[in-house]
């Protein structure tokens, strides 16, 4: 089974502006705007919890932006915030038991 979640409107943010500097309770601020987005646009798609049935889920991101110029390097996009955001509302949690493999990719 095939999913699509489409996040509309924002782009992850990259690692090196995540990590550089950024004090502690804006980072805060970014997960928890990233994962109540995922919560949201989860529910608005009526996105259901996945059966992985022991096999593990493989998640796929595409991260899309408007001009190249904007686009991170590949190993820069912060997708974590993503897959965390999707813990208890469509997996179960994000450990290699429920997710066998994932990957992005920019466009």
């Amino acid at each position: 089974m095939i999913t699509k979640i489409i996040i509309p409107k924002d782009t992850l943010p990259s690692w090196n502006k995540f990590y550089s500097g950024m004090y502690w309770a804006k980072r805060k601020e970014i997960v928890d705007y990233w994962h109540r987005l995922v919560w949201v646009t989860c529910k608005e798609q009526k996105i259901k919890k996945m059966s992985y049935q022991g096999r593990g889920l493989a998640i796929h991101i595409t991260c899309y932006f408007s001009t190249r110029r904007k686009a991170l390097d590949p190993d820069n996009i912060c997708d974590k915030l993503a897959i965390d955001g999707l813990k208890s509302i469509v997996i179960e949690d994000d450990s290699w038991k429920h997710i066998k493999f994932r990957s992005e990719e920019h466009t």
